[in-house]
């Protein structure tokens, strides 16, 4: 499996066993390419990397969703996507210091508690990628989120509304198709971003010439 991007100021080639793909099918050998930039993509799928992509959105359909469905309804649709050993939620050492364990009851409540503290307006995948050796999706998604319950000692809640992207690392087991475990790195909410990032004592302002500056082209990839 094989993938190729390329630009209009240069190539730049990704082998191995990798695919590269938006978040709506692409069958096997089509090229996408836009007006500015040029981007180009040739994508070359298999059975294993569309059971993997098929697991990933799956899994962010129902963090989505988490919020209109029942406990029950949720579990029994996260059941197939959670092996007996649960998941290891990898620690991002900014919003969790530690590593979680979590199986599919832990899982159900934890998106419970997700869905109470903001509700979620946009919850979608932009684009994701494979490795079919390692198992792995990764997976961009654009998030709006709306917080609807008081955190980090507010009185009420603020109602403020926070976008941004995040990228979740999800390996799998490439026979039984379970999610193993999971790294999400994204952007902080509004309220996270007070509570965590303190103003700095210090500042000093940047002196950058226009001259130190170098043109890039535009490149843009459509969902």
């Amino acid at each position: 499996m094989q993938v190729m991007c390329q630009a209009a100021a240069g190539r730049t080639a990704v082998r191995r066993s990798a695919a590269a793909v938006a978040a709506a099918p692409v069958s096997a050998g089509r090229r996408t390419s836009t007006g500015r930039g040029r981007l180009q993509v040739v994508a070359y799928r298999s059975e294993l990397s569309e059971m993997l992509l098929q697991r990933a959105h799956r899994y962010a359909e129902l963090t989505a969703a988490a919020g209109s469905m029942t406990r029950e309804e949720l579990g029994v649709a996260l059941g197939p996507l959670v092996g007996p050993r649960g998941v290891a939620f990898l620690a991002d050492g900014v919003i969790y210091r530690r590593d979680r364990k979590r199986d599919v009851g832990q899982l159900v409540d934890a998106l419970g508690r997700q869905h109470q503290a903001y509700k979620h307006l946009v919850y979608r995948p932009v684009v994701s990628a494979v490795n079919e050796a390692q198992g792995v999706v990764f997976s961009a998604v654009y998030w709006v989120l709306q917080n609807t319950q008081p955190l980090f000692g507010a009185q009420e809640p603020s109602g403020r509304i926070s976008k941004g992207f995040l990228i979740d690392k999800q390996s799998y087991d490439t026979r039984s198709g379970v999610l193993v475990s999971s790294l999400v790195t994204r952007q902080l909410t509004l309220e996270e971003r007070d509570a965590l990032l303190p103003d700095p004592t210090a500042w000093q302002p940047a002196d950058v010439g226009e001259g130190e500056l170098t043109a890039v082209p535009d490149v843009v990839a459509h969902a």
